[in-house]
């Protein structure tokens, strides 16, 4: 079960019952815990989002078909979360959407937000390479792509 308080106390724990305290240390400590107070927040939004577009649909046209989790690449780091799984019958062809997708415009190719691929895009003139790339946006985000990854993101944000 998802208990974000208990992981929250934990995480602020370690960060203030440490003996010895590096101004850099804290820094970083103090970013992955917003990080993941902001990676919570999102994902609550979003099933509550998705939730709110369940109840409105169009029932006769999006069948509900339960629910899939998937996750997105952010500058705060992966977000996981389910969202509802529609069919639509367009002429004699059924097919699956989701409507929580469309609605927030979230790409299903590579599952990398849109701020994210800026950074990729801004750090590859820098760095010459997508390997560099990769270890730049370690350092200065809080997750991590692979350099292939950060290539096929930012050569389709290019097209």
């Amino acid at each position: 079960m998802f208990k974000p308080h208990e992981r929250i106390k934990t995480m602020f724990d370690k960060i203030i019952t440490s003996n010895e305290i590096k101004f850099n240390d804290l820094e970083r400590k103090i970013y992955e815990f917003v990080c993941y107070l902001g990676r919570i927040i999102i994902k609550l939004i979003i099933e509550k989002q998705d939730q709110n577009i369940m109840k409105n649909r169009d029932k006769n046209k999006y069948r509900h078909k339960g629910y899939r989790e998937t996750s997105i690449n952010t500058v705060m780091g992966e977000i996981r979360y389910k969202r509802a799984i529609y069919e639509i019958t367009e002429g004699n062809i059924k097919k699956t959407v989701y409507l929580l997708d469309e609605q927030l415009q979230i790409q299903e190719d590579g599952k990398v937000s849109s701020n994210l691929v800026e950074k990729v895009i801004e750090m590859v003139p820098i760095t010459d390479s997508y390997r560099k790339t990769e270890k730049a946006i370690d350092e200065t985000t809080n997750t991590t792509l692979s350099h292939e990854k950060n290539k096929a993101s930012g050569i389709k944000r290019w097209r």
